[in-house]
């Protein structure tokens, strides 16, 4: 008697031993619509010699329980693409870079580009903000809790980057912090004038920079650029 078989994809191969999963399509008849339907089906299949690889088109038949689960057997590998897709995997990384495409490329390039603009960007706000620390930026309307807080902040902010003290702004150009803060600490000069330029905006709407909250002082120069930006795209 002939035994039981089907034509399937392989789906899955090298996660249990001497086991494939295979992925059948049969066509059945469907009682409440009255014609006929695809419907798939997933078998784990025993692979005793290990030949199949994902996307073989393979046969397997009935045979003897091999486990729980596994009813067939593999018969033949119909159609074998499946190996070209582990070679296509097993391409180290630089053989895979240098087929990259110029396009390609340049999009690494400038992904690059951005997480250092981003590293920048996160020392420079870090160094502004040691810098308002030394000028005791807002801190007549803070208590003595949150000026020590801010204090605690900004001394964590100058061990993350390997300062030993949070020095004064004009010694923000010493030797003895690391290259990144040297090359942040050329544009000191215009941090300053910023922080002035900021004071002259909320001077200018009749308030005292010293005496508002700086969440306050944030939120009135986060304003004011978008005020800019809206206006600069029209």
């Amino acid at each position: 008697m002939t035994r039981q078989n089907f034509i399937g994809l392989v789906t899955g191969h090298g996660k249990m031993a001497k086991t494939i999963r295979v992925s059948v399509q049969r066509p059945t008849f469907h009682k409440k619509v009255h014609k006929q339907i695809m419907s798939k089906k997933t078998f784990l299949v025993h692979d005793e010699g290990e030949l199949a690889k994902t996307g073989d088109v393979v046969r397997i038949e009935a045979c003897r329980p091999m486990s729980a689960l596994k009813r067939y057997a593999l018969a033949e590998i119909r159609i074998g693409t499946g190996q070209k897709l582990v070679e296509l995997n097993q391409v180290s990384t630089e053989d895979a870079d240098s087929h990259r495409s110029p396009f390609q490329q340049e999009v690494d390039r400038m992904l690059r580009a951005e997480k250092e603009r981003a590293r920048s960007r996160k020392i420079w706000a870090d160094l502004k903000y040691v810098t308002r620390h030394q000028f005791a930026h807002g801190y007549r309307s803070l208590g003595p809790e949150e000026i020590a807080e801010r204090g605690q902040k900004a001394a964590k902010i100058a061990e993350s980057h390997g300062w030993t003290v949070i020095p004064p702004p004009i010694q923000l150009l010493s030797t003895q912090l690391n290259q990144d803060l040297q090359d942040v600490s050329k544009n000191l000069d215009n941090i300053i004038e910023k922080i002035q330029e900021e004071d002259d905006y909320i001077r200018s709407l009749g308030k005292d920079p010293l005496l508002i909250s700086h969440n306050m002082y944030k939120n009135i120069i986060k304003s004011r650029d978008e005020k800019a930006a809206t206006a600069s795209a029209q």
